[in-house]
């Protein structure tokens, strides 16, 4: 385990152009356990961060700056309007002035300078470790909004390629591959020149701070952002997820309750920043406005001081610190700090690591540009809530990390409809599981090559069984083929339950959306089979294979939360997340530290409505474990009134000397040692929304 050291930013923006104010409030933030204050730089503005700077060094606090390069320079632009980005379908435009100032180009060598010039006089500041670079920037919206055609562009790419820069619709594969793949590197280079003017002086890390768009919302190939190449080039990721305020745009309206945003970029924060030399910084909301869908209370200071580090997020901030102090969140996110010592003994354990395959988020032509049925929001967070529904701790880890070196650490790996993987890919996958890792894939995949070509089926066969793969894209019902244990308990209605006097039918089904037709070879286990017109075929929806020491588990389609039917067009709800999820969970039991039991708890919305639709889990499990301490973090976002157990495996030559609750810092009594392990009841009311336990341990 790496050493933890939770770092409390305070967020200081003055919005009265009075920025010398802000030194005022250094004292202040100070007293109250604050380890370092942040401020915006603007270009030609620097006096006032080294003000702040100064003062903050006589109260022994860091300091942080946050930049916009593309963003903000909108009068800049004005005057020089050759210097803005355009996008692809205003390539042949000639008069940039009669386009809106949108953003500036990166690459145009004179806006460039502008803000390399900036950096490095920041760089100078003694006591700057950290700059948020290019705030909220990326590079395409739309599938004719891709940028840049700037008139610097178009000659970079004819210099380097010749001819005229490509743009939807593409000739074929190659042309798309050479256009995303010179994006990326331009990205990624322009933002490693940032780091490198930061540093001429002294070492600051070069953070780039994004919005949630790029992260949920528009395919990578079209925001021109290859996430994980780009951390490679600085120093780390910064997000900002309000979840009273962009959502339901951001993400679709899919994230729900709308405060899991918090917890799932603070999950993606952490899969793209695993390198030991990479950071990652939350942002949190601090602010309420009239136009958010609900005000901030004092649970969200605890949600948002507490989530990120449960999750591994170790720089916390929110934005601002002036807003947060007007709103009742404020006296909570501060009350929170003194659970920091505990999550810094730990470390979060992810069971199910879910693949983000940027390869087959660029080249598998049948994904939108963006929106609610993009490759994230609908293959991989859908497999990601999955695990989340049913107690198993997940996170996202980046294709590019498909190497042992990551691979090894998750007893579980998800293929989220991952079409197209690489051979270096395949064969890491290959060794992880034949070395005892679970290896699980859901629809289509590994049918093409990493830029979209056909590929042959070998590592389908050799890794689940499977001889061909056949994309389907339709929802299709499937029914048990073996007494498999992933099968119990269900919470199949009586047949009256099942018959609703407006809809008809209402029975529950197991279904799978975007379904793929899947042949089986050798020796594998086929525990579901699709149906056709209620009778089951041999069409398998369901395999397992043992491979090596490990198991390759194969889902035929994305598992679903509901099915429409037809010809009735009516919604029932369906079991296969947690038919998947048992699944799992059989294959992966003695590998886990924590386990929740009767997880999800059972809540009153299913007593008195069983068959809804728009039920889900509004409770989730983030287990950390340390050498000396187990902690399980169960924020409550609906506080519905349930129960479940947690049960603490201990560790060889540990024993359990006290359960704590330390959001209330009163012991559990009723804890139940049994050998080597300890397990807690979990008692929800509507009056808890958020716990912690922490199991003490010491050596026998």
């Amino acid at each position: 385990m790496k050493p933890r050291k939770i770092q409390r930013i305070a967020f200081l923006q003055d919005y009265r152009n009075r920025p010398e104010s802000l030194v005022d409030e250094i004292p202040e933030v100070a007293g109250l356990g604050y380890h370092e204050v942040t401020v915006a730089a603007v270009i030609g503005h620097e006096a006032a961060v080294e003000e702040v700077a100064g003062r903050a060094a006589e109260q022994g606090l860091e300091v942080s700056t946050f930049t916009g390069f593309m963003k903000y320079a909108y009068q800049h632009l004005a005057e020089h309007p050759e210097q803005k980005a355009v996008f692809s379908k205003d390539a042949d435009h000639e008069e940039l002035g009669n386009l809106p100032a949108v953003w500036g180009c990166p690459y145009n060598e004179v806006f460039q300078k502008r803000y390399m010039d900036f950096l490095e006089r920041l760089g100078k500041i003694p006591n700057l470790t950290e700059v948020w670079v290019n705030d909220e920037a990326y590079f395409g919206r739309d599938m004719d909004l891709l940028a840049c055609y700037c008139r610097t562009c178009q000659s970079d790419w004819e210099r380097e390629f010749g001819g005229r820069m490509p743009m939807p619709p593409f000739s074929d594969l190659e042309e798309k591959a050479r256009l995303v793949t010179w994006r990326f590197n331009r990205w990624n280079d322009v933002h490693g020149k940032m780091k490198t003017a930061l540093n001429r002086d002294h070492r600051v890390r070069a953070v780039f701070q994004s919005g949630p768009q790029p992260f949920w919302d528009i395919n990578p190939w079209v925001c021109g952002m290859d996430i994980d190449g780009m951390v490679e080039a600085i120093d780390g990721l910064a997000v900002d997820a309000y979840y009273t305020c962009v959502l339901p745009a951001v993400g679709s309206g899919l994230f729900t309750p709308p405060e899991i945003f918090l917890s799932e970029c603070c999950r993606f924060l952490q899969g793209f920043t695993l390198g030991d030399d990479k950071v990652s910084v939350m942002l949190a909301q601090g602010m309420s406005h009239p136009e958010f869908h609900r005000p901030l209370d004092e649970r969200d200071g605890w949600w948002q001081a507490v989530v990120p580090p449960a999750l591994g997020v170790d720089r916390v901030t929110t934005y601002t610190y002036r807003l947060q102090r007007v709103s009742p969140m404020h006296r909570t996110f501060q009350d929170a700090f003194r659970l920091d010592p505990y999550f810094e003994r730990t470390e979060p354990v992810v069971s199910v690591a879910v693949v983000d395959s940027l390869e087959t988020q660029c080249y598998d032509e049948s994904l939108p540009a963006r929106g609610r049925e993009n490759w994230r929001m609908n293959r991989m967070f859908s497999m990601g809530q999955m695990a989340a529904h049913y107690g198993m701790s997940h996170g996202y880890l980046p294709s590019s990390k498909l190497v042992p070196e990551y691979l090894d650490r998750y007893p579980v790996v998800v293929l989220p409809n991952a079409s197209c993987l690489s051979d270096r890919q395949r064969d890491a996958l290959l060794s992880y599981v034949r070395n005892g890792g679970t290896l699980v894939a859901a629809g289509e995949t590994a049918t093409r090559d990493e830029i979209g070509r056909p590929s042959d089926g070998l590592f389908l066969s050799e890794a689940f069984g499977i001889s061909s793969c056949t994309p389907g894209g339709d929802s299709r019902i499937f029914q048990p083929a073996s007494d498999h244990e992933a099968f119990d308990n269900l919470p199949w209605p009586d047949e009256r339950t099942a018959w609703d006097p407006w809809k008809g039918k209402n029975r529950p089904v197991l279904g799978l959306d975007l379904a793929v037709g899947v042949e089986t070879e050798g020796n594998v286990d086929v525990l579901a089979v699709f149906e056709e017109a209620g009778s089951p075929t041999s069409r398998p929806a369901l395999t397992l294979k043992r491979v090596g020491k490990g198991n390759g588990v194969f889902v035929a389609g994305i598992p679903s939360r509901w099915l429409d039917l037809r010809p009735t067009g009516t919604t029932v709800l369906s079991f296969t997340r947690q038919v998947v999820a048992q699944l799992i969970l059989s294959l992966i039991d003695d590998r886990l530290p924590v386990v929740a039991k009767g997880f999800p708890p059972r809540v009153p919305l299913q007593e008195v409505r069983p068959l809804d639709i728009r039920w889900k889990p509004t409770v989730e499990i983030m287990p950390s474990v340390g050498e000396d301490l187990i902690l399980v973090t169960v924020p409550s976002y609906f506080r519905e009134p349930g129960a479940f157990q947690v049960e603490a495996r201990l560790p060889e030559g540990k024993q359990c000397t006290e359960v704590r609750e330390l959001v209330s810092d009163q012991p559990v009594l009723e804890a139940r040692q049994n050998g080597r392990s300890v397990e807690i009841d979990v008692n929800l009311t509507t009056e808890d929304f958020l716990k912690v336990y922490a199991f003490s341990l010491a050596s026998v």
